[in-house]
């Protein structure tokens, strides 16, 4: 059984998640082949090595030129995943779990049904092409179980205008509720509603058990912040059974 540890010190998002994936040896043309079989509008994807802090990393890039304004109502959403050709069991219900609980939390801070709700985050076509890039990752390196080390959450966040509000992100909070965490006071969005979602649907809270060690994958956000390295860290593992 391969389990995944993610080091999230350094915040996390949708895109620093697959980035950590793609360090690993998770091959681009699979991010490519999953988003086209979501039927998505044409991508531009490319990854780059960057060195932050001494530390060699994979930053992702995702954009399209034209959005998909079916993709921000939840129920569309759905129905194209659901007819998703060649996707695994696992990949379909990764990517449903991920978006119910997104669609959950944004639907009580607003005060409407999940199915009412109308996306802003995941609607946009990058986001989505990420979250199902880091679940196919998952299939891919047989990875049954993620571990997640303390969550940091920043003292704004960035609403759906673009407008920074002086308080950590109301979704992003309620989607982290089990989850220990830390908050920062630099004015940032350290974790996304995209990398919160991921994480409360996928991962458990804590330190994983014994594992042996089969690789390390760095990846770097978008901003660069003196004194600290940006830089998300996954270790991938096979999990330790000792013989008696």
């Amino acid at each position: 059984m391969n389990l995944l540890y993610i080091d999230a010190s350094a915040g996390l998002s949708g895109d620093m998640l697959l980035a950590s994936l793609l360090d690993l040896g998770l091959p681009m043309s699979l991010v490519r082949g999953t988003a086209r079989a979501l039927k998505l509008p044409p991508l531009s994807m490319r990854m780059e090595k960057v060195n932050w802090a001494g530390y060699s990393a994979t930053r992702v890039f995702i954009q399209t030129r034209h959005e998909d304004p079916s993709l921000r109502h939840a129920d569309d959403l759905f129905r194209r995943l659901r007819e998703a050709v060649g996707f695994s069991h696992a990949l379909r219900e990764r990517i449903f779990r991920t978006v119910s609980v997104l669609t959950g939390a944004e639907g009580v801070v607003h005060g409407v049904s999940s199915r009412e709700v109308v996306f802003q985050q995941l609607g946009c076509v990058d986001t989505l092409a990420a979250v199902a890039g880091f679940c196919a990752g998952l299939d891919y390196f047989g990875i049954d179980r993620i571990h997640v080390s303390p969550v940091p959450v920043g003292q704004w966040h960035q609403d759906h205008y673009g407008a920074w509000k002086a308080e950590p992100g109301p979704a992003t909070v309620r989607m982290l509720k089990r989850f220990p965490t830390r908050f920062l006071k630099e004015r940032f969005e350290w974790t996304t509603p995209t990398g919160s979602a991921l994480i409360a649907a996928l991962a458990k809270p804590g330190a994983a058990p014994p594992f042996t060690l089969l690789n390390v994958g760095y990846s770097a956000g978008h901003r660069w912040f003196t004194g600290r390295a940006g830089v998300l860290k996954v270790l991938l593992g096979r999990e330790f059974r000792a013989y008696h």
